[in-house]
């Protein structure tokens, strides 16, 4: 198996730290650049929506801390250069061409911003991103979230996919659902997509390693969800699907078939 020239770039947060580490266990990275997050801020009409708001993030916060806040940060287990670049810095004419100086094999992205046809061209489509969704359902922001307010949990998975100028479009090489079980809680679901994420590509970056990955063309395009969609409301729909016990009741129906 060759040795492999590895960058990844990896949104700030949890999840992104969660997604360097596991790679980092499995493959020597040569670089690691952490983006800044940037969101728009929500449409807050009243306190219903404020409590929703607060509930959902709250809920999310303390899951993660226990799955994937586990351990000691990347940058503190290795010796591995980690720049953190501002939202967008991407883009950056210097920051580009510290990556290009890299020679890399392969860049792996996660939670990143979308990325300039620019940016992609200069890498010559060696650039694979993990889009936590299946997507030829799910394309965007959010999509371990969209298929639990569409009542849809058969719609929870993750795609390792090349990147193209079309979000979440580009060819793939693994597409996997996530496994229901009777425990599942919404926060569950929403955390699975990632490790299952994860695990795919660590499976695709060593089939490249011996030449035998293969690219599958997406063909259906799943629908493009924006972050400006991820709304109060979104989310007030959900918290009634849990608190009612309807959650639970589909995902033990979905069990039984």
């Amino acid at each position: 198996m060759k040795p492999l020239n590895l960058v990844v770039i990896a949104g700030e947060g949890l999840q992104g730290e969660y997604f360097i580490r596991q790679l980092g266990r499995h493959f020597p990275l040569s670089a690691v650049f952490i983006e800044a997050p940037h969101y728009p801020p929500p449409i807050i009409n009243n306190t219903e929506d404020r409590a929703d708001w607060d509930w959902f993030f709250l809920q999310r916060n303390n899951y993660e801390q226990i799955v994937f806040g586990a351990g000691e940060s990347f940058t503190a287990e290795t010796q591995t250069p980690v720049l953190k670049i501002p939202h967008g810095g991407l883009e950056n004419e210097d920051i580009q061409r510290q990556i290009l100086n890299l020679s890399s094999d392969l860049i792996v992205i996660f939670n990143t911003s979308v990325l300039s046809e620019n940016f992609i061209d200069s890498f010559e489509g060696n650039i694979i991103n993990l889009h936590v969704g299946l997507a030829d359902k799910y394309r965007g922001s959010s999509c371990n979230f969209w298929p639990i307010h569409n009542r849809d949990l058969e719609g929870l998975g993750a795609t390792v996919h090349r990147v193209n100028a079309e979000i979440d479009a580009g060819d793939y090489y693994a597409r996997e659902s996530i496994q229901l079980e009777a425990s599942d809680s919404l926060q569950s679901l929403i955390a699975k997509p990632l490790i299952k994420g994860a695990g795919i590509m660590v499976q695709t970056i060593r089939a490249w390693q011996s030449g035998e990955t293969i690219a599958t063309p997406l063909g259906a395009r799943g629908r493009l969800y924006f972050k400006k969609d991820f709304q109060p409301a979104a989310i007030r729909k959900v918290r009634e699907m849990e608190d009612s016990g309807e959650l639970r009741n589909m995902i033990l129906e979905r069990l039984k078939e």
